[in-house]
């Protein structure tokens, strides 16, 4: 996980992290989710699109279970890296989740 922490190593080794650590519960969600907005803004359009769709699906989650909540931070904190990724360039698939997210009201 210190990959995904730092940021750097091959974009598949960054991708492959984050898929995992988006399953390892034992990670925890408050450190995963401190980790994600930077690397929706990554040069690699494929771990950026990566952590982009694991982002908006966790905030789906989070917004459907309130048990998935992160103490302290809130469902539109994290707008600022979903459009800054955006801007940036991901899979169309997943412009389209970060889009309908962008726009369905915060609970």
């Amino acid at each position: 996980m210190n990959i995904i922490e730092r940021g750097s190593g091959t974009p598949r080794q960054l991708r492959n992290a984050l898929l995992m650590a988006s399953k390892m519960r034992g990670w925890g969600r408050a450190h995963f989710t401190l980790t994600l907005p930077g690397l929706c803004e990554h040069g690699d359009v494929k771990v950026r699109t990566t952590a982009l769709r694991i982002l908006v699906l966790w905030l789906k989650q989070a917004r459907a279970s309130p048990a998935e909540r992160i103490e302290g931070s809130d469902e539109r904190s994290f707008d600022e890296p979903i459009n800054k990724a955006l801007a940036l360039g991901v899979d169309e698939g997943t412009e389209s989740l970060a889009r309908k997210h962008l726009v369905s009201p915060a609970e």
